[in-house]
């Protein structure tokens, strides 16, 4: 089964994508990045746990909801959708660079690639899914509105397919995240 507007909504998601880690980058070498970023950062960290299993749950269980609400927002004609996964780029541009800075280049790829080769992709199908849901959306208006046929509840079935994908491959990327990355840093300390 085709999905409808598929390429074009992976082309419109890593590019959202992008920009947003582009910004966080540039916003962070120019000193204008928000300072409760770090904030957030510490918010999110204490309730880290290298090595515990509820660790594993918190991390998937915040990360699904990401991928949900990135998806739903689709639904409201694709830009929330795509503002919410540049928002994700910004924050790993931000993290990259700001760990760059810290420490180095290899412990700020060293931190975020081992999970990050699930947790990425993951990103990125749910921000095109949630392009389509936003096609999704407009081609049933239009419909409505009488320039051809179009049913929602297929579209939103297609895109939802994607999320399942998304929310399979936070799986690893949390397990990895939590007993993998951890002993991984280690190394570049």
């Amino acid at each position: 089964m085709e999905v409808y507007g598929l390429k074009v909504a992976v082309i419109f998601s890593v590019i959202s994508f992008l920009i947003g880690g582009i910004l966080g980058f540039y916003l962070y070498i120019n000193g204008l990045s928000p300072e409760n970023v770090i904030g957030t950062f510490e918010d999110i960290l204490q309730f880290f746990r290298p090595f515990k299993i509820t660790t594993v749950l918190f991390v998937y269980v915040k990360n699904v909801v990401a991928v949900l609400i990135m998806w739903l927002l689709g639904f409201l004609f694709i830009i929330p959708s795509l503002i919410s996964l540049g928002f994700n780029g910004y924050i790993i541009g931000y993290t990259i660079t700001y760990l760059s800075f810290k420490f180095s280049l290899s412990f700020a790829l060293a931190g975020i690639l081992p999970h990050g080769v699930f947790e990425l992709p993951a990103l990125i199908l749910s921000g095109t899914a949630g392009v389509l849901a936003g096609f999704s959306t407009i081609k049933k208006i239009l419909a409505i509105l009488g320039k051809g046929t179009w049913s929602f509840k297929y579209g939103a079935k297609q895109s939802f397919r994607l999320v399942k994908y998304s929310i399979i491959l936070l799986i690893p990327a949390a397990i990895i995240e939590v007993f993998i990355t951890p002993i991984i840093l280690e190394f570049f300390l």
